[in-house]
């Protein structure tokens, strides 16, 4: 889908479910002083998936001071809506006076409920090839063929990787 040019945003409206949209820090717009307002931040996150595409927790302490991002969030609308479900939500964004729209029922369902494949392609590119023989592991254990990995098999599969 590729990223967008923060100059060529002239608007973007969230529509969310109204539960969520009342979660303190949710509709937060800035400004950004700490890690945990830009987590909670419904508007920095979409900002942020439109101007750089997939980005990783480690990557906020850069994020905080983003000019193409946080005028983006200055941009923003929250619409909290009843009828929309927990898994619901639209993104409509304006670019030189075209609307474009994403409804979350448009995105594949792994996105929000990972199979194998797609659990087995996030824990390795988190964490590395360590996580091979956990992951494997886990899924015998679902599978009835084994037992769960210990806890220290994790950690120790982990260590060292990107959270």
């Amino acid at each position: 889908a590729g990223t967008l040019d923060p100059a060529r945003i002239e608007h973007v409206e969230i529509h969310m479910n109204s539960h969520f949209a009342s979660y303190p820090g949710t509709q937060f717009m800035g400004p950004f002083e700490r890690t945990e307002q830009m987590i909670a931040s419904t508007a920095f996150g979409v900002a942020t998936l439109l101007t750089r595409g997939a980005f990783d927790y480690a990557e906020y302490v850069d994020l905080i001071g983003d000019e193409g991002v946080l005028g983006i969030v200055q941009k923003t609308t929250i619409v909290a809506r009843d009828d929309l479900g927990y898994l619901d939500g639209e993104v409509k964004v304006t670019v030189e006076g075209k609307d474009v729209t994403a409804r979350a029922s448009d995105a594949p369902q792994t996105l929000f409920f990972r199979d194998r494949e797609a659990t087995s392609v996030v824990l390795t590119h988190r964490h590395g090839d360590s996580m091979d023989a956990v992951t494997a592991a886990i899924f015998a254990a679902l599978d009835g063929a084994g037992d769960l990995p210990a806890v220290d098999d994790i950690v120790a599969a982990t260590r060292g990787a990107r959270i």
